[in-house]
């Protein structure tokens, strides 16, 4: 069968979408892929593959053995304005699945896209047991640690998500929290949870069960075991949104049979998935906030797709596909718009271009930082 892409999924538009699902299936759920992408995917969940991402992400927290009766901060992607630090969005509950099964103690909310400083600030603040976050935003936090000497005994385990957890990553993050177990997820919101890391190894087991997933070459061929390809992946449960060998745009290769004893397939490694980090003038790096598409869609519904280049600290390009030329009016919007959604006034100059490169990964990234980040520790 042929590979599923992304540009085919919003060609077809609604006409992707099943018409008819059988009754059990209950309830639909529409959902889109990271909202700050220029191209976000639409897909249709419902109450079954809700209660697969449910059973798999309670057995994953059962794999890893977590007490919920203990304090969890998450910091994730939010709307500029909710969630600041430090107090972020806080619950009394890790809210659901969790709280349907167990009692649990309170979670906090803190928006990624926050100053580093401030995001310390919250973790210092409400001391949490389990901490949730993407691996370069706790890169950063960890870098900030150590340059500041400041020390979080409370940790118990970081989890990481949404990214690729690169060695050098999980290397500044352990050796700023050494007693700290650090773990991963391997999950799309397409998906839910694809894999998850073996309590017992580094690797990654997938969750056949749910997903059926391959890893090619470059002629869509099987690789062989511990030879990089691209990871397709095949929806068991979602009878709404029909995703058959759909690329991810991820690249991954298999490993060898675990010996913990769980027979699912083992992921050696997973490769792609990096956010670059906006830096400001004054050195600083954060997770670049890039606005809400509708927020766009309100100065103009013409761009298509996009990219951010930080060429320096101060300028940044914004290459942009459209339908249809701007008007002077509407580029200066844009640039106030994107001003304010990442922090800073920075020159943005607008390209337009026919096509945005992928990069050495064969992904699309919306935000690429060309800016020697050495000197910019945070």
């Amino acid at each position: 069968m042929p590979v599923l892409t992304r540009d085919l999924i919003q060609s077809a538009g609604d006409d992707f979408i099943s018409q008819q699902l059988p009754e059990f299936h209950g309830a639909c759920y529409p959902m889109e892929t990271s909202g700050s992408t220029g191209k976000p995917v639409r897909i249709i969940a419902t109450d079954f593959t809700r209660l697969f991402y449910d059973a798999l992400m309670l057995r994953e927290h059962d794999w890893h053995r977590r007490d919920f009766t203990k304090k969890l901060l998450s910091i994730r992607w939010a709307r500029r304005g909710f969630a600041e630090p430090p107090l972020g969005h806080q619950q009394s509950t890790w809210g659901p699945p969790i709280n349907q099964y167990h009692a649990t103690g309170s979670s906090i909310f803190i928006n990624v896209a926050s100053e580093t400083h401030k995001q310390i600030d919250a973790l210092l603040l409400h001391s949490p047991h389990y901490l949730l976050s993407y691996p370069s935003q706790l890169a950063a936090l960890a870098e900030y640690c150590l340059d500041n000497n400041i020390c979080m005994p409370f940790l118990e385990e970081i989890r990481t998500t949404g990214e690729s957890l690169r060695d050098d990553y999980a290397q500044s993050i352990r050796l700023a929290w050494p007693q700290t177990r650090l773990t991963d997820v391997y999950s799309s919101v397409e998906i839910g949870n694809i894999a998850q890391q073996c309590p017992e190894h580094n690797h990654y087991h997938v969750n056949q069960e749910n997903v059926l997933l391959e890893i090619v070459d470059e002629h869509n061929q099987p690789c062989e075991t511990g030879k990089p390809g691209r990871v397709l992946v095949t929806s068991l449960m979602n009878y709404a949104t029909p995703l058959i060998r759909y690329e991810l745009g991820d690249y991954a290769e298999w490993g060898n049979p675990c010996q913990c004893g769980r027979n699912l397939p083992v992921i050696k490694k997973i490769h792609g998935r990096k956010r670059n980090r906006l830096v400001l003038p004054n050195g600083e790096s954060l997770f670049p906030y890039l606005g809400e598409r509708e927020d766009r869609n309100k100065i103009t519904t013409a761009v298509r797709k996009f990219q951010f280049i930080q060429h320096t600290p101060h300028d940044i390009e914004y290459k942009i596909i459209v339908s249809q030329p701007l008007s002077p009016e509407q580029e200066n919007q844009l640039r106030q718009l994107h001003q304010k959604n990442l922090g800073y006034p920075f020159n943005i100059t607008i390209t337009y271009v026919d096509h945005l490169p992928l990069n050495h990964a064969g992904k699309y990234e919306e935000f690429v930082s060309l800016v020697n980040m050495n000197h910019s520790r945070t």
